[in-house]
């Protein structure tokens, strides 16, 4: 496909290169498998934050429960701080639920499950949502990452922000073409 613009005063519209719209509303799913992969790809200490919300918190519960109850409780006169080691550890093993709430509430803050249109061509990519109240554009250049999952293609402007695009709604013809104009246009725009 290709995209065709007319400037004022031009003799009439040229050639501007390919483009391609994929249109699709974006699912939990798809924003936490985003976040997910943000979060594993960025420096020590969000890596760290992503674990003790998905494995390393509830290891760390269990353990604090059998710290708790096997060594603490039956050698203290006191039994409040087994109670104090058993809330913590509960604390703690309720990492993934409480992070599954936080995205939870993101998606809906930031009103992700409207239809959204997104533009590529090689100029850049453009974002809008279906009912015209928000628009986004990033230049190639812009883009400092790109990933790809079985799932989603994701695009990163930087390391707190991320743009997944589901390919779900591409046949696989599109999705090669999608990630050859991502691969010539990040080549070209990229200078660092």
């Amino acid at each position: 496909m290709k995209w065709l613009r007319t400037d004022p005063g031009d003799d009439g519209p040229r050639e501007w290169g390919t483009t391609m719209e994929i249109r699709y509303t974006l699912t939990i799913k798809d924003y936490s498998a985003g976040n997910s992969l943000m979060l594993r790809n960025s420096g020590f200490g969000r890596r760290l934050g992503y674990w003790q919300a998905t494995w390393l918190g509830p290891l760390m519960g269990v353990w604090l429960f059998c710290v708790g109850f096997v060594l603490i409780y039956p050698k203290l006169a006191d039994p409040w701080m087994a109670a104090v080691v058993f809330v913590v550890g509960l604390v703690a093993f309720s990492a993934p639920l409480r992070y599954r709430r936080l995205l939870r509430k993101r998606f809906a803050m930031q009103k992700l499950d409207t239809e959204l249109l997104v533009t590529a061509s090689s100029a850049g990519i453009e974002v809008k949502r279906e009912s015209r109240d928000a628009e986004t554009r990033y230049g190639w250049s812009a883009i400092e990452k790109q990933m790809e999952t079985e799932e989603l293609f994701v695009l990163f402007p930087n390391m707190v922000q991320f743009l997944p695009i589901p390919k779900r709604v591409m046949t696989p013809e599109q999705q090669q073409e999608f990630r050859g104009l991502i691969a010539a246009s990040m080549a070209i725009g990229v200078s660092r």
